[in-house]
């Protein structure tokens, strides 16, 4: 599948090596790619039956625990979207020459994701961009209940192992296209969050949303799953 040169400039990691890969950087939808292929071979080989059914049946996929793990992969791949933020993206605005991030400034120069402005990054934490921005695309896009949706979304922007109070995400609400970027990265977000799925292969079709069975111990499965993939995803060489 090609991706559009305006998402492949968005990152997600740089090189630990500075002085031999001072430039170098892990594309976010390369990243994505990363987190859900892992969180689909931990479904494949390393969960029981039983923790497999007790997450497919908020989709009502108990019966069809290949199609339930292909939609928990997608939706664990999904953990950074909050990385596809000015924030994050354009943190090295203020940063100087020498710092590697600054270099990585200079690809959103000239582009419709420039901004003049934004939030500093450690004000807007990724994982709470994803929870905030995800639900509206779940919902949208692809008719996911909306409380499903939110749910799904806090639980999956708490990767890092904190969950973002309700009184966080409106601050960073407010802030508006200082922390959460205009259309474009709107755009961006979305396309991410298709071409994901397209690459999965994932079915949305037939679902049978079940709320209740998204319960306290079945989040907190789930959120750990992530939280583990995301850790084993990360370990790329170099990066």
């Amino acid at each position: 599948m090609k991706i559009d040169s305006s998402l492949a400039r968005l990152w997600a990691k740089t090189s630990h090596d500075k002085e031999n890969l001072g430039n170098a950087f892990h594309p976010l939808i390369c990243h994505m790619i990363d987190v859900a292929s892992v969180a689909e071979a931990m479904w494949d080989s390393s969960l029981p039956d039983v923790t497999k059914r007790r997450l497919a049946r908020p989709f009502g996929l108990e019966n069809d625990l290949k199609k339930a793990g292909r939609i928990i992969a997608w939706l664990a791949g999904l953990h950074d979207l909050g990385k596809c933020s000015p924030p994050f993206a354009l943190r090295g605005m203020h940063k100087p020459e020498t710092d590697q991030t600054r270099r990585l400034y200079d690809l959103y120069v000239n582009t419709e994701l420039h901004c003049d402005r934004c939030e500093a990054a450690a004000n807007v934490p990724h994982g709470f961009v994803t929870s905030l921005t995800l639900p509206e695309i779940l919902q949208s896009e692809y008719q996911m209940p909306p409380q499903m949706a939110r749910a799904l979304s806090e639980l999956i922007g708490g990767h890092h192992g904190i969950f973002a109070k309700a009184t966080t995400l409106q601050t960073i609400q407010r802030s508006g296209d200082l922390s959460l970027g205009g259309a474009a990265w709107a755009k961006a977000r979305k396309e991410h969050v298709r071409i994901l799925k397209e690459i999965l292969g994932v079915d949305l079709s037939e679902l049978s949303y079940d709320q209740s069975a998204l319960d306290r111990a079945t989040g907190m499965i789930f959120a750990g799953m992530v939280s583990v993939a995301d850790w084993i995803g990360s370990g790329v060489a170099g990066f």
